[in-house]
């Protein structure tokens, strides 16, 4: 009980951190679109930070007293963005060769199809964060965002069989579409029918009626790092890998770009800013490129 009772504090702190009008961390989600927990990390060193004067002396220490690591860097960077300095300071570069870089491991549909089996077995919430990662690319904080609105309802319920589209709110409140497996929404509907949301004797227009109205979030109380062990859990289990969300997101990528899909469709796919991030993102080299113009011609 005691524990149950701590996390509900934690949890009113937090929303309470999110009601907040300070400038900046309103600027951080509304602006730049950051998550819950990224927001709460760099809060962290916010609180110190602005208390104190504003010079490269004192940013190169506090730095160094961080232990100059990705996240305070990015807080820094994000704050002096905010203050519309970033162009009078330099942030020192972060240390090398202490740390591996991680390996993105691209998964095989078997594994896929494994895992989303298990996860659906489970429960149908497992099932249904595995399926919207995977078929939308989505990033980690992209799935909190989705309302049961966000679906094209109108369009896919004229074709059941199809892909349906899904609107999402991704950083900087960019939107974009991505398509989700028609197997994943008919799960959906099922829910909706059992818990009579929507019932069998309603015709299309009522159903997209009912839907399309529904501004309520798919998950609650859904967070960052409870993604993380449902995904990690649910992949050891049934294929004896822990993987991570951000590679359900890099093999679903690399699966479109392995079936045809352009580096520009790709990136309008995945919300990146440039296809020269998606280039990197995918592993692409020049000379893969050439091959598969190669490939097209011959």
């Amino acid at each position: 009980m005691g524990g149950e009772k701590f996390r509900q504090t934690k949890m009113i702190l937090k929303e309470k951190l999110f009601e907040s009008e300070d400038p900046y961390l309103k600027w951080l989600r509304e602006q730049k679109g950051l998550s819950k927990t990224t927001i709460l990390l760099y809060n962290r060193h916010y609180k110190s930070f602005v208390q104190l004067d504003l010079s490269q002396e004192v940013i190169d220490a506090f730095l160094q007293k961080q232990k100059n690591n990705s996240v305070v860097r990015g807080f820094m960077r994000s704050f002096l963005e905010f203050l519309k300095v970033e162009d009078q300071f330099k942030i020192p570069k972060s240390s090398t060769g202490k740390k591996k870089k991680r390996i993105i491991r691209n998964f095989s549909r078997e594994q896929i199809r494994k895992v989303r089996e298990y996860s659906y077995n489970k429960s149908l919430k497992d099932g249904l964060i595995i399926d919207l990662l995977y078929f939308g690319a989505l990033r980690l904080m992209e799935i909190q965002t989705i309302k049961v609105n966000s679906f094209d309802w109108d369009t896919f319920l004229d074709d059941p069989t199809k892909f349906c589209k899904l609107l999402i709110v991704g950083k900087g409140k960019k939107q974009r579409e991505v398509l989700i497996n028609h197997g994943t929404l008919k799960k959906l509907l099922d829910y909706y029918l059992k818990t009579k949301v929507i019932n069998v004797s309603m015709n299309k227009d009522d159903l997209v009626g009912v839907l399309s109205s529904n501004n309520s979030h798919l998950f609650k109380d859904l967070y960052e790092r409870k993604i993380w062990g449902i995904i990690k859990r649910n992949a050891e289990k049934s294929i004896g890998i822990a993987m991570r969300p951000h590679e359900l997101r890099h093999t679903r990528a690399t699966e479109l770009e392995k079936s045809g899909a352009s580096i520009r469709s790709v990136q309008h796919y995945l919300g990146h800013s440039s296809p020269q991030i998606t280039e990197i993102y995918l592993h692409t080299t020049q000379t893969q490129s050439l091959q598969k113009i190669m490939d097209l011609v011959n």
